[in-house]
């Protein structure tokens, strides 16, 4: 079963690892190009049904992202619709599953799409740094309280 889900897969986890696992940071555009180009390098290795059931978890994406807006958790959400589409999958292939979705997804949006997802994400991370420099400042605060005591 799995040989057919994804011919070659551990060969093409091998190859997509560098793209879906280091932690870089680049412009939404940067991403957007080096998804598409992992979507195109790898979806005519996938079987037909392997590529429906990716289209339509990235229609469902789409769908997803235009209903919930800013609030959106777009790396949850897929991950969930293809554990449901793909239920005997490795957490591997997920990953791999989870990129050719997410390249696909954001193939088809539109520029004004694309704008309003950059920003949330970066609101996002805005918000992220935020509430670590406020964890850090707390930390630091009770750290110098507990060195006075003493």
């Amino acid at each position: 079963m799995k040989k057919a889900l994804l011919p070659g897969s551990l060969a093409l986890i091998f190859m997509a690892g560098p793209l879906l696992a280091a932690p870089q940071i680049m412009t939404f555009q940067e991403a957007k190009s080096k998804a598409v180009e992992l979507h195109g390098s790898l979806i005519g290795s996938a079987g037909p049904a392997v590529q429906a059931r990716i289209t339509a978890s990235a229609k469902a994406a789409r769908a997803y992202l235009a209903k919930c807006g800013a609030n959106c958790d777009l790396g949850t959400f897929l991950s969930q619709d293809l554990r449901r589409r793909f239920p005997r999958v490795r957490p591997n292939e997920l990953r791999l599953l989870e990129a050719l979705s997410f390249a696909e997804t954001i193939s088809d949006m539109s520029q004004m799409d694309q704008l309003d997802l950059q920003n949330a994400m970066q609101k996002n991370s805005q918000m992220l740094q935020t509430v670590s420099n406020i964890s850090k400042t707390t930390h630091d605060t009770l750290k110098s309280i507990i060195q006075n005591i003493r």
